[in-house]
């Protein structure tokens, strides 16, 4: 099968789904990475803010179809490694409850102690000529990425996507050159986000400073919840966004944010990690990003979900979408889907594509 049928099936999946279609925003055609080592490493990002237990659900019940879509080349061996982490990086050293110290900062997570998972904290999942398959875990692939993608729903509402990227793949360079090691030097890259919030990293945590003080819509944090995130993480429309209901039609990551971090400082990072940036797949699978309504809550501005589903609703995902579209092999797809099947399908064309795998 051609590239382009691969990726015809996989859109035609989304057919009939506005908001599948309303939300998609991917790439051009993938463009070939220049790598032909066997090797791709696949670290996904996933919320653990008590919203998302039931899409964490939703995802492991599709991700072996992502699996599917990346046989063995003809000859040789495909060899993965799959590897989660959280974007609870807390939230300074204000002691909030579920936001302490530095949360996980960006460690692979070990998962549930309790079900059969792989023996290391990552899925090693090896594809060999004529359909064999080596492991590092026992029973399906499902049950093993079921067990290793437990990052419960207990983690800081704060959630820092970006910055827990960024130094999870720190932490995992250092060993980058050990053969046991999730992050191999020559391996193709894929970070996989799943959300249900956009992302706030910040370079100044004093963004989530408590204190009573600040607590109101005067001050010059504003109320503490979620909504300083919008505020000082976004522009909208070409302008600060204001403390008063209002609908903004087009928003963007705000060029010098007093507190968070702009997405192009791990466009920077993540693109140096490789050679060539088309060694790097970027997946974000949040909130839809049709528009920004802010709303009032007795005194308190909001933002209000830009999608809803039977499983929760969702944020738009301004930072992360931008993030993901300065990669030239990206995919951007909405969690508000009644499945998830369909964006796993299409992560898994995707990477067959980038990686040049012949059809099953």
């Amino acid at each position: 099968m051609s590239r382009g049928l691969l990726v015809s099936a996989a859109l035609a999946i989304c057919a009939g789904s506005p908001s599948c279609v309303q939300d998609a925003k991917v790439g051009s055609t993938p463009l070939p990475s220049t790598d032909d080592s066997g090797l791709l490493d696949i670290l996904f990002v996933v919320d653990s803010s008590a919203s998302m237990r039931e899409k964490q659900v939703l995802l492991t019940q599709e991700i072996e179809i992502l699996i599917d879509q990346l046989p063995a080349p003809p000859g040789g061996a495909l060899n993965v490694h799959i590897g989660v982490i959280s974007p609870d990086m807390g939230a300074g050293s204000f002691g909030i409850n579920g936001c302490e110290g530095v949360g996980d900062d960006g460690a692979l997570q070990p998962g549930d102690d309790s079900c059969d998972g792989p023996t290391d904290l990552f899925i090693e999942h090896i594809f060999g000529a004529e359909g064999t398959r080596e492991t590092n875990y026992q029973g399906t692939f499902e049950d093993a990425f079921a067990c290793t993608a437990a990052v419960g729903t207990a983690g800081c509402g704060f959630e820092q996507p970006l910055a827990a990227m960024r130094r999870g793949l720190e932490q995992l360079e250092t060993n980058s050159s050990n053969d046991t090691a999730f992050l191999r030097a020559d391996a193709d890259l894929a970070v996989i986000f799943v959300t249900d919030e956009d992302d706030c990293s910040v370079h100044d945590a004093s963004i989530f400073d408590p204190d009573p003080s600040q607590d109101n819509i005067t001050s010059e944090l504003g109320p503490f919840s979620g909504f300083r995130c919008i505020e000082f993480g976004l522009t909208c429309d070409g302008a600060l966004i204001g403390r008063s209901a209002e609908t903004y039609a087009d928003c963007a990551p705000r060029e010098n944010s007093p507190y968070l971090a702009h997405p192009d400082t791990y466009i920077d990072y993540l693109s140096g990690l490789k050679t060539d940036v088309n060694d790097v797949v970027v997946a974000v699978i949040a909130g839809g990003r049709s528009g920004l309504t802010v709303s009032i809550e007795g005194d308190r501005p909001t933002g209000d979900a830009s999608c809803e589903s039977e499983h929760g609703g969702a944020f738009p995902a301004f930072r992360l979408g931008y993030f993901a579209e300065q990669f030239p092999n990206h995919l951007v797809r909405s969690i508000c889907e009644p499945t998830l099947r369909g964006p796993m399908m299409e992560i898994g064309v995707l990477l067959r594509s980038v990686i040049e795998m012949p059809s099953p």
